[in-house]
């Protein structure tokens, strides 16, 4: 409660008779704001949020969950970056001749923007049968099925061993000398 001087008196008014519900609405909506956040931000208790949600029609339509307008801007975001784009930056270049004096050069550069965590991300969830992330579970099953699938003897697997380990050890040998 806010207490105010009306006719003299004071007078209890609800905080609520201040509330930028479009400011609300944009913290949500925009900024990802869940209610904590709201109620933290207006300085109210969690339980007079929800008295207001359900005292306040007005109120309980502008704290609304819709991150629609928050997912749409980092849809848009994440396409871009996967894409690419330029941007324009200014280079300030100082430049010192052989007598010593210096000048100011100021060049516009275009760049080139790209993201590669964007990009492998969306590729990732567009096209998941040839850009997922494999897990290291499924990995080794892969191995494993591989090696199962090789008719060979455990000795003779043994004895194939060894020689790569013979001949991975005569080359760095070589390499040493």
């Amino acid at each position: 409660m806010v207490f105010v001087y009306e006719g003299g008196s004071l007078v209890a008014k609800s905080k609520y008779v201040n509330i930028d519900l479009a400011k609300l609405k944009y913290l949500i909506q925009v900024e990802g704001y869940e209610h904590k956040d709201i109620y933290t931000y207006l300085g109210i208790s969690h339980d007079t949020f929800y008295t207001w949600i359900k005292k306040y029609p007005d109120f309980a339509e502008a704290v609304k969950l819709d991150k629609s307008l928050l997912l749409q801007e980092l849809k848009d975001t994440l396409i871009k970056r996967a894409k690419g784009y330029f941007i324009e930056e200014s280079v300030t270049e100082t430049i010192t001749n052989s007598k010593g004096e210096t000048t100011t050069k100021v060049k516009n550069v275009k760049k080139w923007i790209q993201t590669d965590t964007a990009l492998v991300f969306a590729l990732a969830n567009l096209d998941p049968d040839n850009w997922r992330r494999t897990d290291k579970n499924e990995i080794v099953e892969n191995i494993i099925k591989g090696i199962e699938a090789i008719d060979i003897s455990k000795a003779d697997l043994q004895k194939k061993i060894k020689k790569l380990r013979a001949q991975n050890e005569k080359e760095v040998e070589e390499a040493q000398t």
